[in-house]
């Protein structure tokens, strides 16, 4: 299957509520790769890459979060596909 990329904003009560740990937890477990990063304006910013029924069970995991996380608002769009990453990180 080929291969796709998303770019994600996720707003809400979605930092220092592991947010970001349930990301890369959930990207792992899917086989994707990207990175997911801490906003200053309180949102996290995801760019994940994979197979796309991988990247849309991704995209449901984060409406929903982790357990002290309140998701209000997740806004995908469509990416070109970069095979540099090989790994889900955090970025700085």
């Amino acid at each position: 299957m080929a291969s796709s990329g998303i770019h994600v904003v996720v707003t809400g009560v979605v930092q220092m509520v592991g947010y970001r740990w349930f990301a890369i937890n959930s990207a792992k477990d899917l086989e994707l790769t990207g990175w997911v990063k801490n906003l200053d304006d309180g949102s996290v910013e995801i760019n994940a890459f994979g197979n796309k029924s991988m990247l849309e069970e991704f995209v449901k995991q984060l409406n929903v979060g982790p357990k002290f996380s309140n998701v209000s608002d997740v806004r995908v769009r469509g990416i070109e596909y970069k095979v540099i990453y090989t790994d889900f990180m955090v970025e700085k």
